[in-house]
């Protein structure tokens, strides 16, 4: 019965984090107590917790905000900064019928 709770504990928390659009602190509080929880009460074996905390920490170390500019960010903004590719002037006027 306590293997079907973790699940729900944890899909519960981001359909509610999400909702309340939970900032990245406190998302990432709210799912590193609930994973220090299962660690020390669930029943997974060592190597699956040691996955889990594996998936956790790059999620924990955008907490910081240098890693955050460098990999998130800076990513992001170098990639919409692009110029676009113009496709060449549009006709302004409504066409005009040929007979």
């Amino acid at each position: 019965m306590l293997s079907l709770l973790w699940p729900l504990l944890f899909i519960g928390a981001l359909l509610y984090l999400a909702y309340r659009r939970a900032s990245l602190g406190q998302a990432t509080l709210v799912l590193g107590a609930l994973l220090l929880g299962y660690t020390l009460w669930g029943e997974g074996g060592p190597i699956w917790t040691s996955i889990l905390w594996v998936l956790f920490a790059p999620v924990a170390l955008l907490n910081l905000p240098p890693l955050r500019l460098t990999f998130v960010s800076r990513a992001t903004l170098s990639r919409s900064s692009r110029p676009r590719r113009v496709s060449g002037p549009k006709r302004l006027s409504s066409p005009t019928r040929s007979t």
